[in-house]
């Protein structure tokens, strides 16, 4: 198997792929290895994802801990997901949905033969206020 190192993969509102707090958030992702100029995707069979957003890398508890599905393993193919129950619970202090707060978050696979974890994503994350709040 391919080492997999971290990218910095900065998930903003100009992007599309921010959180739009109080819905899905569902961020498809594929990882490949370039060699001689030639992608190859990275085989995730047998490892186990698990994602982490913090405000602060320091916080001691992560304030949502994402789903990660592998969906295509041999083609490197995986998807970071949160549910709107969960994007709700952000805090956000935007007078717009320009505005938006930043966290920090990371994805990390561990092979479960090996018990090897690698770091594969890492970056921020913008969170876009709502007008509806949770008791709407």
């Amino acid at each position: 198997m391919s080492k997999l190192s971290p990218v910095e993969v900065n998930m903003t509102l100009c992007s599309g792929l921010a959180i739009y707090k109080g819905a899905d958030w569902t961020v498809p992702i594929t990882v490949s290895e370039r060699v001689n100029l030639k992608d190859t995707p990275v085989d995730l069979t047998g490892l186990v994802g698990k994602c982490a957003i913090k405000h602060s890398p320091n916080d001691d508890a992560p304030i949502a801990m994402p789903t990660v599905r592998i969906t295509d393993a041999v083609n490197g193919q995986f998807e970071i997901y949160l549910p709107a129950s969960e994007t709700i619970k952000f805090i956000t202090d935007g007078d717009s949905w320009k505005d938006v707060s930043e966290y920090q978050y990371e994805v990390v696979f561990e092979n479960t033969n090996t018990n090897e974890t690698y770091r594969t994503l890492q970056g921020f994350v913008e969170v876009s206020p709502s007008v509806i709040d949770d008791n709407d």
